[in-house]
């Protein structure tokens, strides 16, 4: 059997798929993701004028999770991964005699509440910020120098 449409409810048929899809599409660009994935990048170069070669040496947890710690040589990365509900992470990072210690994903003040990634790059400078995917060098900004932190023991 052969149906046939009037070009006014053909019309109709695609003017309501249209508004669905563009619906479908704003409700999934603005659901915030359900976990974060944190990155840290070691760009520390390891003949430096700040100090000797040294790892830097780094470790990360909340209140009730421990993600771990790593030593990471020149242009080495790893990453870990936040449940959303989690309301704050911290990384406590040590090269040589420098530390630092600083909130790397803080669910009350999250200024990129849409975006999954959140990447720390580490340099001689201090600690750079990008929530891009995949950020190249030039996508982070400066947040926080090695100066003035205490030391650290882990």
């Amino acid at each position: 059997m052969l149906m046939m449409f009037s070009p006014k409810s053909t019309s109709l048929f695609i003017a309501i798929s249209i508004v669905a899809v563009l619906h479908l599409q704003s409700a999934t660009a603005s659901t915030p993701p359900s976990e974060k994935v944190v990155h840290i990048y070691d760009w520390i170069q390891t003949n430096n004028s700040v100090q000797p070669p040294s790892p830097l040496k780094v470790h990360c947890h909340s209140k009730s999770q421990d993600a771990g710690t790593w030593t990471l040589e020149e242009k080495q990365e790893f990453e870990f991964h936040i449940q959303v509900g989690t309301t704050l992470f911290w990384c406590d990072f040590s090269w040589g005699f420098k530390a630092k210690s600083f909130p790397v994903y803080d669910a009350n003040h999250d200024d990129f509440p849409n975006q999954t990634h959140h990447g720390w790059l580490v340099s001689e400078r201090g600690f750079f910020f990008s929530a891009a995917d995949d950020p190249g060098p030039d996508e982070f900004m400066f947040v926080y120098s090695w100066a003035n932190d205490r030391s650290l023991k882990f």
